[in-house]
C-alpha cells in the first residue's frame, strides 16, 4: 500500500510572494526617494546658481552706474552708491587711484539677490591722458649733445623737481615725423625714455628708419610704429573769458579760462594768483602765436598743472601758419604746453627749460642744454574726459573683494 502524501499548501508560496512584493515596493520607494532627493537637490543647486547669477547681474549694474556717474562729470570725489529693487541690491564704491586726480578710478560693486546670495565685480574706469607722450612733436625732433634729461618727478612731493623718479621716465618720446640725434643723445634717450612712438609709420621698418636712421632700434631701443598720425585734440574753450592784458602778460594772472585771438607774449615772472574763478588753474587758448621772452619764468617752482596753454590745430593736426612765429628760447616754463603751433628751435645755452609735458610743432637744439622735467602728477590730472572700462573682473564665489 502506498503511503499517503500530505497535501501541498499554497501558503508558503503566497508568503514568499508577499515578501518579494514588499521588497520590490521598498526598493521602488527608496529609488523614488533618491530620485526626488536628487531632483530637489538639483533644483536647489540650480536655484542657488540662478540667485548667484542674479546677484552678479546686480553687481554689474553697480559698475554701469559708477561709469555713468563718472563719465557725466558729476563725480568730483570718492563715492558710494546703493540701489534696491524687489529685494535685490547693489552697493558700489568708487575711489580715485591717485587721490585728487580723477583720471583713473577703482570701482568695487557687490550685488545681493533677494535670497541673500552675493557676488562682487571689480573694475578700473579711466580716461585717456591728454598727453599720451611725455614730449611730442608734429614735425622733427632734433637734438645733439650729451644730455642729462629727461627727468621725471612728482610735483605733489617736490614742486621744484628736486626729487626725481628713477629712470627711465615712465613715458615715450613721440613724433609724427622723425627723431634725429647725435650718437650721445640717442644713447642717453634710450636709457631715459621708455621708448619712441613713431606715428604715421605703417611698418616696423618705417618706424626704425625714422628713429635716428635706425640707430634707436640697432641699439636695442623700443620703437613703436603707429599707422595713423597723432592729431592733438584740444579741449573745448567754451565759456572762456577774453585774453588777459591784451596778450602782453607779466606779473600775476588770476585763475580762469581765457581765449586769446591775438599773439600772446609772456615776459618777466608770471605767476598764478589766488582769486579768479577759484580753480587755482590758468587755462589759455591761443589762436595766434605764443612766446615767452628771454629770461622770463612762467609759474616758477609751482605744479605745472596750474598753468595750461592750448593752441588749436587744423583737422589733420598741423598748426595754423600764424602760430609759427612764437619763441620760447632762454625761458623757464612750469606748465602743460599743448601747443602744436609752437616751434622750439633754440641752440646751445639758449634752449628753454620745461617742467610739465609738451606737445609742439617741432623741436630743434644743439649742445648739452636740453632740460625737460616731466611731472607725473600734472600728466595724470589732464585727460580727454571720455571714460571707459579699462579692466573688469568677476570675483570668485564667496569672495567680495579681489
Amino acid at each position: 500500500m502506498r503511503p499517503l502524501r500530505r497535501p501541498t499548501s499554497n501558503g508558503e508560496d503566497e508568503s514568499g510572494s508577499v515578501i518579494m512584493a514588499v521588497t520590490i515596493a521598498m526598493v521602488i520607494s527608496m529609488l523614488l526617494a533618491v530620485t526626488v532627493s536628487t531632483v530637489m537637490s538639483s533644483q536647489t543647486t540650480t536655484r542657488i546658481d540662478q540667485n548667484r547669477t542674479n546677484a552678479f547681474q546686480h553687481a554689474n549694474a553697480g559698475i554701469d552706474q559708477a561709469l555713468y556717474r563718472i563719465d557725466s562729470g558729476t563725480a568730483t570725489a570718492d563715492f558710494t552708491d546703493t540701489f534696491t529693487s524687489s529685494g535685490s541690491t547693489y552697493a558700489v564704491t568708487a575711489t580715485m587711484v591717485t587721490p585728487g586726480q580723477n583720471a583713473t578710478w577703482r570701482v568695487r560693486s557687490v550685488g545681493t539677490d533677494a535670497s541673500g546670495q552675493a557676488r562682487a565685480a571689480i573694475a578700473t574706469i579711466a580716461a585717456d591722458p591728454l598727453f599720451l607722450n611725455g614730449f611730442f612733436t608734429l614735425d622733427t625732433f632734433y637734438l645733439t649733445g650729451n644730455q642729462t634729461s629727461p627727468i621725471a618727478y612728482r610735483s605733489s612731493l617736490c614742486p621744484d623737481a628736486s626729487c626725481s623718479v628713477s629712470p627711465p621716465v615712465p613715458a615715450m618720446l613721440g613724433t609724427n615725423s622723425t627723431f634725429d640725434g647725435s650718437a650721445a643723445t640717442t644713447a642717453h634717450f634710450l636709457q631715459n625714455w621708455q621708448g619712441f612712438n613713431m606715428y604715421g609709420k605703417a611698418t616696423q621698418a618705417e618706424a626704425n628708419a625714422a628713429c635716428d636712421d635706425g640707430r634707436c632700434s640697432s641699439l636695442g631701443g623700443l620703437v613703436v610704429p603707429h599707422t595713423d598720425k597723432f592729431v592733438p585734440a584740444i579741449p573745448s574753450s567754451d565759456g572762456a573769458a577774453g585774453c588777459p592784458s591784451g596778450g602782453n602778460i607779466t606779473g600775476v594772472i588770476q585763475p580762469g579760462r581765457y581765449l586769446c585771438n591775438q599773439p600772446v607774449n609772456m615776459t618777466g615772472t608770471v605767476t598764478v594768483g589766488s582769486g579768479g574763478d577759484g580753480s587755482g588753474i590758468v587755462r589759455l587758448w591761443i589762436n595766434e602765436s605764443f612766446s615767452v621772452g628771454a629770461g622770463a619764468q612762467v609759474n616758477p617752482s609751482k605744479p605745472p598743472w596750474k598753468m595750461q596753454v592750448y593752441q588749436p590745430a587744423k583737422a589733420d593736426g598741423s598748426p595754423d601758419g600764424t602760430q609759427w612765429s612764437g619763441t620760447v628760447c632762454d625761458s623757464k616754463i612750469w606748465a602743460l604746453l599743448y601747443t602744436p603751433g609752437l616751434r622750439i628751435d633754440c641752440n646751445g645755452s639758449h634752449q628753454p627749460e620745461f617742467w610739465g609735458a609738451v606737445v609742439a610743432h617741432l623741436h630743434g637744439g644743439t649742445g648739452n642744454h636740453f632740460q625737460f622735467h616731466m611731472d607725473l602728477d600734472s600728466v595724470a590730472r589732464e585727460h580727454n574726459g571720455k571714460y571707459v572700462l579699462k579692466d573688469w573682473r568677476e570675483c570668485p564665489v564667496g569672495v567680495l573683494d579681489c
